[in-house]
């Protein structure tokens, strides 16, 4: 089998001057969707979840070590086989 060398396209994104000619860009929020299901006042019948450089922990809230919101209350439900994003932190 001979390896054809990919050919390249330019694109204006400034962290990805190049992409694969044969690949497609498109908007994550065409892709996925926005889990809107909120724990509301029953936010103390779910474990709080993290997400952190080493997956996602379970939090131990009782420690108080950390950041943590006045209320749980707006958090949302997370489902097996989710993405999530931390839009908290960034530059960490």
């Amino acid at each position: 089998m001979i390896k054809k060398e990919r050919e390249f396209i330019e694109t204006s994104i400034p962290w990805l001057p190049y992409l694969p000619k044969d690949w497609t860009l498109n908007r994550m929020k065409y892709l996925f969707s926005v889990n809107k299901d909120i724990v509301g006042k029953n936010s103390s019948n779910y474990p709080v979840l993290s997400l952190t450089t080493k997956g996602v922990i379970k939090r131990d809230i009782e420690s108080g070590v950390g950041k943590f919101p006045a209320s749980f209350n707006g958090y949302n439900l997370v489902k097996p086989k989710s993405i999530m994003l931390c839009l908290f932190d960034l530059d960490v």
